[in-house]
């Protein structure tokens, strides 16, 4: 949900399903004139920061605080804010890209993610957040540029290990393509964990089975190569919503 400001306020918003203009009247709610989407407008921007754990400054591939994988797959740099850029051939196995070197549990983990070349949109092709990962297991969250995202656990002692909590959901916050830009922010607070994208909340699950780990950037592409570019990653601690 974007904003037109005046003077330093905010004069209207852009739907995230439409587009249109919502003219900004006062008060809490606020609905699309045409696709007729409400907006609680005391969430926006979503829930409240907590302190600064970990940054990335990709200007350089020493980042400190991050293991840094796939090096030679890996560049630096971009005319905007510093970006990661990732070139991948299509893989069967996952790609970790990043990795905290401590491990967390409350975490409040948000990047800006654009792929910039993907061979075949249509295949799978997914980019996002391992988290409290450990050799017992991790949860994932991830977006792909078709236009869906993905919320899983990894459990090594399940018979089945996979358990899927949100099964590949769009969402009109979520921005399908190549060349264009997604905000992937992810809060888990004790067993509760939440999905936001560009500011949205799109999904809110609970699950207790892991509770600390690392945090990690990951890439699974085995349908298609893909070429994409990471920036603005912050690692925060959650703190509890009131």
């Amino acid at each position: 949900m974007g904003a037109t400001s005046e003077g330093g306020k905010p004069r209207s918003l852009s739907c995230d399903r439409c587009g249109a203009s919502i003219p900004l009247a006062g008060g809490r709610f606020a609905a699309c004139p045409y696709c007729g989407q409400l907006y609680d407008l005391s969430e926006r921007g979503g829930p409240r920061l907590g302190e600064l754990l970990l940054g990335a400054d990709f200007r350089d591939l020493e980042l400190p605080g991050w293991r840094v994988y796939q090096k030679e797959r890996l560049s630096v740099g971009g005319g905007g804010p510093p970006q990661l850029v990732g070139k991948f051939p299509k893989r069967e196995t996952t790609s970790w890209l990043l990795e905290s070197h401590g491990s967390f549990d409350n975490i409040d983990a948000a990047m800006t993610i654009t792929f910039l070349e993907v061979g075949d949109v249509t295949k799978q092709c997914r980019l996002g957040f391992d988290f409290r990962s450990t050799d017992e297991g991790h949860y994932c969250v991830d977006i792909a540029p078709k236009g869906n995202y993905c919320v899983a656990r990894y459990d090594k002692a399940s018979e089945k290990k996979w358990s899927i909590l949100v099964d590949f959901a769009s969402h009109p916050a979520l921005r399908p393509g190549v060349g264009v830009a997604n905000r992937l922010r992810v809060v888990a607070y004790n067993d509760h964990l939440r999905v936001h994208v560009n500011d949205v909340l799109v999904s809110s699950v609970r699950d207790s089975r892991f509770t600390y780990g690392t945090v990690g950037v990951v890439l699974e592409n085995p349908g298609t190569d893909a070429t994409f570019a990471i920036s603005e990653l912050e690692l925060r601690e959650a703190v509890e919503q009131v």
